[in-house]
């Protein structure tokens, strides 16, 4: 049988979830491990749209310390297609005797959020425009921006937060970011020394685990003026 991997979360129809960064472009390697007293041959399919399986490349197996009955494998899957939000992915585990198991895993492809720095900008004149630019895959879902200003003859700085929500973001074009716009006006007594842009991406799913929701994110932050 397969053993779960640690930290992993399933969706309701038992779909064990692997989350993969594919910033790198690199593609992704997710672990499977077979419980079996006998050698096992693992093939790993993955399960395109019209229904047709693609064979993925599987590891040679690998026993591991604490518990030699359970064989570890690696498969290799990655986009095929530049929007390709996930792969579902299945693994057949055959042994000696011909026995088999199956495995569903969904592989969630997700790249780290960032502020796109050339793209933002700030209009410093008597009403301060901030314009933050994220990109990420999922999208990021919130941007944040932090205005750093200085009280004449002070050395301390004063920080603001502004937070745009997701439904304030405007996306690009093509999809492949968003930006976030707030407009103050200029206090001249407190002049503008700095201001950052942050971002944040993820995913949420409910899993069968006390049917709650799990997920994980990736941040970014970025000075776009300002020291």
């Amino acid at each position: 049988g397969f053993v779960r991997v640690p930290g992993g979360s399933y969706t309701r129809d038992r779909k064990q979830i692997y989350p993969c960064n594919i910033t790198d472009k690199a593609p992704c390697r997710e672990l499977v491990y077979v419980l079996s007293e006998s050698s096992v041959q693992l093939n790993c399919t993955e399960v395109l749209s019209n229904g047709n399986h693609q064979r993925l490349a599987v590891t040679p197996p690998s026993d591991l310390e604490f518990n030699p009955a359970v064989q570890s494998f690696l498969f290799s899957v990655q986009p095929s297609s530049p929007g390709q939000e996930s792969s579902n992915v299945q693994c057949v585990a055959v042994n000696e005797t011909g026995y088999q198991v199956v495995k569903q895993i969904q592989v969630l492809y997700y790249t780290q959020a960032q502020i796109v720095v050339a793209r933002s900008s700030v209009q410093n004149t008597s009403v301060v425009t901030v314009s933050c630019v994220a990109a990420g895959r999922p999208l990021p879902t919130a941007v944040s921006v932090e205005v750093g200003v200085k009280q004449q003859q002070d050395e301390w700085l004063t920080a603001t937060h502004y937070r745009i929500e997701q439904a304030d973001l405007l996306p690009s074009p093509d999809g492949t970011y968003v930006t976030g716009t707030v407009s103050f006006p200029q206090v001249y007594t407190k002049p503008l020394v700095s201001v950052a842009c942050s971002a944040s991406n993820g995913y949420h799913y409910y899993t069968v685990e006390r049917n709650k929701y799990a997920g994980f994110f990736s941040s970014a932050y970025a000075k776009i003026f300002g020291h």
